[in-house]
Order: C-alpha cells, then sequence, then structure tokens
C-alpha cells in the first residue's frame, strides 16, 4: 500500500477527531470481565481496534462494530488460551493478561508484538501482576499466568509504564482486598480506562495521580461509555498547520488540557491557537522560534508526536532539539527526513534540527506508527510530490486519514498493491 502527496498545498477546514486508539485497546480487552453486554462509543475504525475485536470473534463473543460504536455481547466462559497470529500482531493485547486474570484466574498468552521502539519492558507489566498471587511460566513464544486467587497489595513500578498501570488497574478490580499501585502512569489514557471501569461498578480512587487505590469487587455489569478522544490524532494535526502564514485548521471533539504540553510549546514558539471547551484553532506561523523539547511521561511533552514535531523543526529558523528519554529506537524518521534534504542530527538521545529547510518530495519508508504519520506531515510540507511505501501502517491507528487530509485541500491518493 501506499500514498502519494503533492505537497506546499494551503491547508484550511475543521477536522472531527476520533476515539483514543490507546484508550479503546485497553478498554475493548478489560470489557470481557463482565458477564453482561458492553456498549462503547466513539470508538476509532483503525486496524489496531479491528485486530483487537478480532480477537473476542476468535473467543466466540458476538460484536457489533457501525458508526463508532461498539456493542459486545457477554460471554461467560472463553478458552483461556490466547495464542493467535491476531495476539502477535498488536502489543496493546497485553491488556488480556489482567482481563482474564479477573475474569477467569488464567490466560496462556502468545508474546506480543507491535511497533519496534526499542526496550519497551513486559517485565513491569508481569511485576506487578506477580504482587497480585499471581504465578507466570514462559515457554517457547508464550506466557502462562495463573492465580488460584487474586489478592490485594501494594504495586511499587519502578517506571510510570501506562501500560503496566492498566494492567494492573485492571487485575486488580477484582482481587480481594485493596490493591495500592504507586508510582501510577498520569497518561490520560490510565483515567479513560479506570473510569470505564468505574462504569461497570468497580471501586478506584485517585485517577489522575500518581497513587491508585483499588478496592476489589465480585461483580461488574452492563456500561455504555464514552471514549475520550484521542490527544495523539489531535496534536499531528494540529502540528500540520503551524508552520505556514496562510494555514489555519479547527480541530473538535479534543480535551484541550490532554493537549497542554504542546499547546504550551507551541504557544512559546509563537503560534497563535485559539482554545474552546472542546476545540482547538490554530493559524499558522512562518516566523516560529527554535524548539527546545524534553520528551517524557505525561504531563510532559509525549514521545509519540516526537517525531511528528521533527518535521516542523524543519521549518523554523535555527536549531532546535528534542530529547527523547522513553523509547530509545524511536529514530527512524531521522533518515527518512534526510532523504528529503532535511538538516537533521542524532547525538545519544538528543535530535538535532536546524531550519529552515526547503524539503523536497521523495520515496518514503513507513516503519512504525507515529514516523509514518511524520513522512506525512514531511510530504505535505514538500516541494513536488512523494511516495510513502508500506503506508498500512499508518491505518493502524489513524481513522480515516486519506479522507480528514482531504477535508483540508491535501492532495492525497491511496494506492492499494
Amino acid at each position: 500500500m501506499k500514498l502519494t502527496i503533492r505537497g506546499k498545498k494551503k491547508i484550511q477546514g475543521t477536522i472531527k477527531i476520533s476515539g483514543s486508539k490507546n484508550s479503546a485497546l485497553a478498554i475493548i480487552a478489560s470489557s470481557i470481565i463482565t458477564n453482561e453486554e458492553v456498549i462503547i462509543r466513539n470508538v476509532p475504525e483503525i486496524d489496531d481496534v479491528l485486530n483487537q475485536i478480532k480477537i473476542l470473534e476468535e473467543h466466540g463473543y458476538t460484536i457489533y462494530f457501525q458508526n463508532n460504536i461498539l456493542k459486545i455481547k457477554p460471554k461467560k466462559h472463553i478458552n483461556y488460551r490466547f495464542v493467535s497470529e491476531s495476539i502477535s500482531k498488536l502489543r496493546g493485547s497485553y491488556y488480556f493478561m489482567g482481563a482474564m486474570l479477573a475474569k477467569s484466574k488464567k490466560i496462556k498468552i502468545k508474546q506480543i508484538g507491535g511497533c519496534n521502539l526499542g526496550d519497551r519492558p513486559i517485565n513491569y507489566h508481569l511485576e506487578a501482576l506477580k504482587k497480585l498471587n499471581v504465578k507466570i511460566k514462559e515457554k517457547d513464544d508464550c506466557l502462562y499466568l495463573k492465580t488460584s486467587s487474586l489478592k490485594g497489595n501494594t504495586i511499587k513500578l519502578p517506571f510510570p509504564s501506562v501500560g503496566a498501570t492498566i494492567n494492573a488497574l485492571i487485575a486488580s478490580t477484582k482481587a480481594k482486598g485493596i490493591t495500592i499501585i504507586e508510582n501510577a502512569a498520569l497518561e490520560p489514557e490510565v483515567s479513560d480506562v479506570g473510569n470505564f471501569l468505574i462504569s461497570m461498578g468497580a471501586c478506584i480512587e485517585g485517577l489522575s495521580t500518581k497513587t491508585i487505590k483499588v478496592t476489589g469487587v465480585d461483580y461488574l455489569h452492563y456500561t455504555d461509555y464514552y471514549l475520550a478522544s484521542d490527544r495523539i490524532e489531535a496534536g499531528t494535526y494540529l502540528l500540520l498547520a503551524s508552520t505556514k502564514d496562510s494555514d489555519k485548521i479547527t480541530l473538535e471533539n479534543v480535551q484541550p488540557y490532554y493537549l497542554k504540553s504542546l499547546i504550551d510549546v507551541l504557544k512559546e514558539a509563537g503560534s497563535d491557537i485559539s482554545i474552546g471547551e472542546h476545540s482547538i484553532t490554530i493559524k499558522g506561523n512562518s516566523h516560529l522560534k527554535p524548539l527546545n523539547i524534553e520528551i517524557g511521561p505525561y504531563p510532559a511533552f509525549p514521545t509519540d508526536l516526537g517525531p511528528i514535531i521533527s518535521v516542523i523543526a524543519t521549518q523554523i529558523e535555527g536549531e532546535s532539539t528534542i530529547k527523547e528519554t522513553i523509547y530509545k529506537n524511536r529514530t527512524s524518521h531521522i533518515n527518512e527526513l534526510k532523504k528529503a534534504h532535511a538538516n537533521i542530527t542524532l547525538s545519544l538521545d538528543t535530535i538535532y534540527i536546524k531550519g529552515k529547510t526547503k524539503l523536497n518530495g521523495t520515496i518514503f519508508q513507513s516503519y512504525d506508527l507515529r514516523q509514518s504519520a511524520a513522512m506525512v506531515l514531511t510530504s505535505i510540507l514538500a516541494s513536488g510530490t512523494s511516495i510513502i511505501e508500506n503506508a498500512e501502517i499508518l491505518f493502524r491507528g489513524y481513522e480515516k486519514p486519506i479522507e480528514k487530509l482531504k477535508q483540508l485541500g491535501i492532495n492525497i491518493t491511496l494506492i492499494n498493491e
């Protein structure tokens, strides 16, 4: 699958931001805990979500998914073996560990896939689950997790891992007694999953803080839940319109507060941004000041936007720096940007970008989701026509990107091969 993009077009219009990819994957997995129907609204129709739904269907669940509304019919007993190819394709499948332990007290799960971003240790998840009285064995390419009874405990995470926090949160909803998760991740997706579980009857306190308290309950019930919007998708489109004077876009269905770190960076650089209750409007500015960003866990600047804002830095006069402190391999965009004649280098964990650079259209490769999005932005800002190969990666995390970009006046075509 390829994308062809003709750059240097004026960007203007309004985009409705989709539901959160990262929340959706965890919430779909955790929905299996209840034996009653679950309805989830604002679910993005993206490949990762479709893959997560496929896993449920492989285990006998009846699914209705239309117009971003997902209905999951209950199933009391399901096969504890999660070993299909669908599992290995998607890192978000690891949330089935916490969910199956809460539902059936055991799971056999194939080793997990996802983007290759370097060291993403699943041991944080496993150590957290061990604290809840879970025994774990590894054989061949599978993990075996089993418990006689989930028991509340204090879990102190060595790093505020989003995935480990969510897995511990899901499992502990059915653990006997009280579970305290210390050094918990503060990302909005954690709160979204927690609020979903609360809507089913879970007893959770301290969401959006470093210490979460969960009092185990015996039963979770039916819910009808509205998913939060995707802050990374919103950030991607916000950056797209930031560097040209003629560009102006409005984002709808957003929670601006969760984009504060990006908005602060852009305002400090000189962007004209107006914020509504659930909307953001940005007017482009061709005279932004250089960026100096340190990426870190929320509420710091998000790692997922690092490759994308690197592209924007090529259009800013002077030297910008972006320090990546989470994923050591989040650098696949660097050599691809060099193909477009960007002046970009990496030293240890910091990217240095000197602008202002005239980018030229070329042939790009997609390696991971956010790098793929960065190549789309590069192609839009570049002169001439660009081709992005392996473009199917983009559809893992962005809903209807072709339609949305065309709404903004961008000349983009999808070629299926």
